[in-house]
């Protein structure tokens, strides 16, 4: 499920508030006119957030539908397909791969994510891909996404550790929150909605993603937080207390000791070898996804000047964006893989020279050979490479 798309089903579980003052108007005795009115009332700002909402995404597509935006935004979808919903190696599916003139050399960059070729990984063929896939590996039925969920989502909640806060307010609402019939039916509702979505997710194939998870399980913390009684939580200060300090701990252990964007250890080094790299204004470095280290800087420290103009991924959400290719354009390169050979301008930040060497012999140059450039990679103890003719 993409990020932006995940605004429905938060947006539904946490619509289910709405089944408290419905159920206060519903049992009223006051005149069908004014059930209306009151109805009225409590839809208009769920209905003014859908509007808003729908006119805010229907900018967003206009804005992309442009170019050289468009371009982009085609090739995105299609690479979020594949990526987010399986990359089946070569020996999954060799005729498929056969059939679209992809090798196993191919088929193992696209499997690392290193696919910024638009030569060889154009939309088509990324799309082509995700259709094999899915026709080859049908979706499971309901029993089985109902099994998974049981066998294998709900432990794996506590793997992505997000779960332990929206604990934390459950505790704090089965202590100091409404417990009426009313409030029970709300609760259950949110469990059923929650289900239902994460059994749609199973069925796509994009379940226990830490960050999908996420945005889940804070819209169903948010009705639990909104759903306690005050008076209840004055008579419950020990533990609303307990709780609080608990939810700042365990955010404090995600962003630092595991979360990718503020890692706990030292890594200094690897900040200084990146910064040697930034002072070489003279050379684009195309890096390989697994050859860069995440996290360096948390996000509330700057990225070096020129970080992101001179270290360009070969893969990711990078790829073909307008301002990455504009940016690409200044150093003569428009196809990285084809245009690194013999330009000195490029330099690759590489861990599988061997196989990108393949690649390249296989599709641009057949005497195409790397060099170790020196002593830039043994000041930063990184592989970095010239593709020679």
């Amino acid at each position: 499920m993409l990020r932006q798309m995940e605004f429905l089903p938060c947006f539904a579980l946490m619509a289910v508030l709405c089944l408290r003052p419905l159920s206060d108007i519903l049992a009223s005795k006051e005149t069908a006119g004014e059930k209306l009115r009151r109805f009225g009332s409590l839809a208009r700002p769920f209905v003014l957030v859908l509007a808003i909402s729908a006119a805010l995404y229907a900018v967003n597509e206009y804005a992309w539908s442009r170019e050289p935006w468009s371009v982009y935004h085609e090739f995105d979808k299609v690479r979020v397909a594949y990526s987010d919903y399986g990359r089946p190696a070569y020996d999954a599916m060799p005729e498929a791969y056969d059939a679209l003139g992809l090798s196993e050399t191919d088929v193992q960059l696209l499997y690392d994510s290193d696919y910024f070729d638009p030569g060889v990984f154009s939309a088509e063929t990324m799309q082509a891909i995700s259709d094999a896939r899915d026709a080859l590996f049908p979706r499971p039925s309901i029993g089985e996404c109902v099994g998974l969920f049981l066998d294998k989502a709900i432990p794996g909640f506590f793997v992505n550790l997000h779960v332990y806060g929206f604990l934390l307010i459950l505790v704090l609402w089965l202590a100091a929150g409404e417990h009426k019939l009313r409030d029970l039916l709300v609760v259950a509702c949110e469990g059923a909605l929650f289900a239902a979505a994460y059994l749609y997710l199973i069925w796509r194939g994009r379940y226990l993603v830490d960050r999908v998870d996420l945005g889940l399980l804070l819209a169903a913390a948010s009705v639990l937080a909104l759903t306690l009684e005050r008076e209840k939580l004055r008579r419950e200060k020990m533990l609303t207390v307990l709780v609080l300090l608990l939810a700042v701990g365990t955010s404090h252990y995600l962003m630092r000791d595991w979360y990718r964007s503020a890692p706990a250890e030292d890594k200094s080094e690897t900040r200084a070898a990146y910064e040697r790299i930034l002072k070489d204004t003279d050379h684009v470095y195309l890096a390989k996804l697994d050859a860069v280290t995440d996290g360096l800087w948390s996000p509330f420290e700057p990225y070096p000047q020129g970080y992101w103009d001179r270290i360009v991924l070969l893969g990711g959400f990078d790829c073909l964006h307008p301002t990455i290719m504009d940016n690409l354009a200044l150093y003569g390169v428009e196809n990285p893989y084809r245009d690194c050979v013999g330009n000195s301008k490029v330099y690759l930040i590489e861990d599988n020279i061997d196989l990108t060497l393949q690649y390249i012999h296989e599709h641009y140059d057949p005497d195409a050979r790397a060099k170790l450039v020196e002593p830039l990679s043994s000041e930063t103890g990184m592989g970095i490479y010239r593709i020679l003719k």
